[in-house]
């Protein structure tokens, strides 16, 4: 007997991590940080054929075929698939705990491979035979060569999505009921919230998912009773997209905030720390990246990017400067603070591409249901209006910094929704906020941007003409009409 300690459920710290960078935010944190689990489980498995059978038929008739495209699916499949005819411990390379999770692509093409040639599935006997005879040469093929940080987070979030509610949502269409399903859906559970959570994962932990339904269930049964699955989704809805920055642990939490207070003055009557910006940076190099046409990644004229060639095309801000703060929150914005020739500086840029929103079921509401929403890019909704105030306040109030704002917007959101989740309150406190700035205020319209509506007129520099001052690249567009609104206008019909 083995005695196996499953702590790999830490899911609170793992939601912690995604929250800011996944683009699906319908997960929840299960409130399991500290809950252990400890379990006797033999050393060898005990599954019956029929179990393995089962798992392995859908792996090789449904999961390879659709999951050609899923980097995740792939390595899960080929883990599982070992997992279900190799007995811990044996064999040239053990399968730890991430035997196939950070996974060397050859290792897992090879157990796919192997897994798709053994015999139809029509003959289960001569199948499972097959099976225990073939794979395990392909199990231990090639290296274990690790290789950190492989997948998104956003496709970690919704992988783990998936299995909680397998695991937990009896009445879904595809629940983990089988032994050996349930066995290695926890399992995979595990391995993806102790990577996140830079916890380790033992092989022998593993074992007892390959090795007894009794582990599986009694790490199962703790997640299941802390974030029951409803009819709304988790339990426990997602509340970290409001945070100002996500880390994964408290020593990078301090790091965090100490990149924080180098924008910030050792007093409300002193200027921001300036640094010296290096050598190879220099204050008045050109800046390489040039905006587009198309929807792209304003990111990447802040801080610059890596082309399709290798070559690094530098962004407007000083190499290494720039920090985003509230990433989760008001996506068609995006707030942060950098360095300019080493001065300070807070930042408002705009999210060209179209984002998706996710608002959660309403826990005390059983008639309510989980909403997304598309918010198309260049326009201020109310969240977006909301973080944009707040991050003017947050860059005059106490830090000083002189703000840059790269305005390309068409207006704001105006249906009926919006105007009930008061856009307008939120437009006027851009304005109030603007206003009451006390720092220089620098509004620049970027290559291919615009400036229109209701947009221009909150921006304008007529509010603080004492500090506000604005430019626009020579390709920009400005106006409150855009022009099919100015043709109809200018060229409409005599009225009759």
């Amino acid at each position: 007997m083995v005695s196996v300690v499953a702590a790999a459920l830490t899911l609170a710290g793992w939601v912690s991590h995604v929250a800011a960078h996944a683009e699906f935010s319908g997960v929840a944190a299960p409130s399991l940080r500290g809950r252990v689990t400890v379990v006797d489980a033999p050393s060898a498995p005990v599954f019956l054929d029929s179990a393995i059978f089962e798992r392995l038929e859908h792996f090789k008739d449904v999961g390879v075929p659709a999951t050609l495209q899923d980097q995740i699916g792939r390595a899960t499949i080929a883990d599982g698939t070992c997992r279900s005819v190799v007995a811990p411990g044996s064999g040239p390379f053990s399968l730890d705990g991430y035997a196939f999770w950070h996974h060397n692509p050859e290792r897992v093409d090879e157990v796919l491979k192997a897994l798709v040639q053994l015999p139809s599935t029509s003959q289960p006997s001569k199948f499972v035979i097959a099976a225990k005879k073939q794979l395990p040469s392909a199990c231990f093929y090639g290296n274990q060569t690790n290789k950190l940080d492989l997948y998104r987070p956003d496709a970690l979030a919704k992988t783990l999505y998936n299995w909680h509610r397998a695991i937990c949502d009896l009445d879904w269409e595809d629940p983990a009921e089988q032994p050996q399903q349930q066995a290695l859906t926890t399992g995979f559970i595990c391995m993806a919230t102790c990577d996140t959570a830079k916890m380790e994962l033992t092989a022998a932990a593993m074992d007892a998912f390959s090795a007894s339904m009794a582990a599986a269930e009694a790490v199962t049964k703790s997640m299941c009773a802390a974030m029951p699955w409803t009819k709304q989704g988790p339990a426990t809805p997602l509340d970290g997209l409001k945070s100002y920055e996500v880390v994964r642990d408290d020593q990078e939490g301090m790091g965090a905030i100490l990149d924080w207070l180098s924008y910030v003055p050792k007093d409300v009557s002193c200027l921001p720390p300036v640094c010296q910006p290096s050598g190879s940076d220099p204050w008045d190099r050109d800046v390489e990246f040039e905006p587009t046409p198309l929807p792209y990644d304003p990111r990447d004229f802040l801080r610059g990017v890596i082309d399709h060639e290798g070559s690094r095309k530098r962004g407007f801000f000083d190499a290494g400067s720039w920090i985003e703060y509230l990433e989760g929150w008001g996506r068609t914005v995006i707030v942060g603070r950098a360095r300019l020739g080493g001065m300070p500086m807070g930042v408002i840029a705009v999210e060209t591409r179209s984002v998706d929103r996710l608002v959660p079921a309403d826990p005390s509401n059983s008639e309510s249901c989980e909403v997304k929403e598309t918010n198309g890019g260049k326009v201020w909704f109310p969240d977006s209006a909301f973080k944009t105030a707040q991050a003017l306040k947050d860059f005059n109030r106490g830090e000083n910094l002189p703000v840059i704002i790269f305005a390309n917007w068409r207006g704001f959101s105006g249906g009926t929704r919006d105007m009930y989740n008061e856009i307008l309150k939120f437009g006027a406190m851009i304005v109030d906020a603007l206003v009451e700035y006390d720092q220089p205020i620098f509004i620049y319209i970027p290559k291919h941007g615009e400036l229109r509506g209701g947009a221009w007129v909150v921006i304008d520099p007529a509010i603080n003409p004492d500090k506000m001052e604005m430019y626009a690249d020579v390709d920009a567009r400005g106006g409150i009409l855009e022009p099919p609104g100015i043709v109809e206008v200018k060229y409409r019909a005599p009225q009759q």
